[in-house]
């Protein structure tokens, strides 16, 4: 909560990573029929940013999008700058792709987002290779709100390891390419953003491999501009997000559509977490995460 209303300032939409699905009830993954699609973690987290004077915010996910040990993604945003899109006619044409299977989240008291946000799968099994499902959102400003507004979200986390599970990731990479383009071919002026912990470094992605197994090619292909470029010619001291023993690199991602980019502000990596020991006391602001949050601001 420090982090997010301090260093962070209160970012309008949060793409979180590597939280705890609460509403799983076993080791085997059976999900509780109570659950509300609202991580209690996250609204936790969103009551203490509330206690630190910080602003309102949502917390958003979908039951059993996690793997099998419950490890999931999930969006935060801020109910006084942001709201749920219905993105009625993107989700209308995903679930109506044979590739893809779109889950709207349940309906329940206290919100009712039915179509606003999805849980998609392609070929990967997740019970056996322990990949988080891939979650989309739309949000729109509360201001100037029109078709050209929308932003339209991918939240991942990809499997870890970058010199193992390369087909997997590679897999990952190409289901996200393919909402890509068809939510482009279906509204061409939707901002998006792809990104997350995506476990892998950016062009040219390893050294591993002669030659580099480029494991993120299909995102690129889509015409998807990695912020790390932009970190990289702007602040090349900044441009990394994690750091493993001793070395600095890049396992944390946002890439922006063309649209996005030519409404790009600025982005930076907020060096709260990997360069700090990890956090003991409570009122430490630093070394919360072994990762590093990507900041990047857009004027709608």
């Amino acid at each position: 909560a420090r982090q997010i209303i301090g260093p962070l300032k209160s970012p309008d939409i949060i793409m979180v990573q590597e939280i705890e699905d609460q509403d799983i009830i076993s080791s085997t993954g059976e999900i509780s029929a109570g659950g509300d699609g609202h991580p209690d973690v996250l609204q936790d987290l969103t009551a203490a940013i509330l206690n630190r004077d910080g602003p309102r915010y949502e917390s958003i996910g979908i039951n059993g999008s996690g793997d099998v040990r419950g490890i999931c993604n999930a969006f935060l945003f801020r109910v006084d700058r942001v709201r749920l899109s219905n993105g009625k006619r993107i989700l209308d044409v995903l679930k109506n792709s044979p590739q893809f299977q779109v889950k709207p989240i349940e309906t329940n008291t206290r919100t009712a987002f039915p179509e606003s946000i999805a849980s998609v799968n392609g070929t990967i099994n997740k019970s056996q290779t322990l990949a988080r499902s891939c979650l989309l959102a739309i949000f729109e400003p509360l201001v100037n709100v029109g078709e050209t507004s929308q932003i339209l979200l991918l939240n991942n986390h990809f499997k870890s390891v970058p010199n193992r599970s390369v087909e997997l990731r590679r897999q990952q990479a190409a289901l996200n390419a393919g909402l890509i383009r068809i939510i482009t071919e279906t509204d061409p002026e939707i901002g998006i953003v792809m990104g997350g912990d995506l476990n892998i470094f950016p062009r040219p992605d390893d050294s591993f491999f002669n030659p580099p197994s480029d494991q993120l090619g299909s995102i690129y292909k889509e015409g998807m501009f990695n912020l790390y470029e932009f970190l990289a010619a702007m602040k090349p001291e900044n441009a990394y997000s994690y750091i493993y023993q001793g070395q600095a690199q890049t396992l944390d991602h946002l890439f922006i559509n063309t649209i996005l980019k030519s409404r790009l502000i600025d982005a930076s990596g907020a060096h709260i977490n990997a360069d700090w020991p990890k956090a003991s006391d409570t009122q430490s602001l630093y070394g919360w995460s072994d990762h590093d949050p990507i900041i990047a601001y857009f004027r709608i």
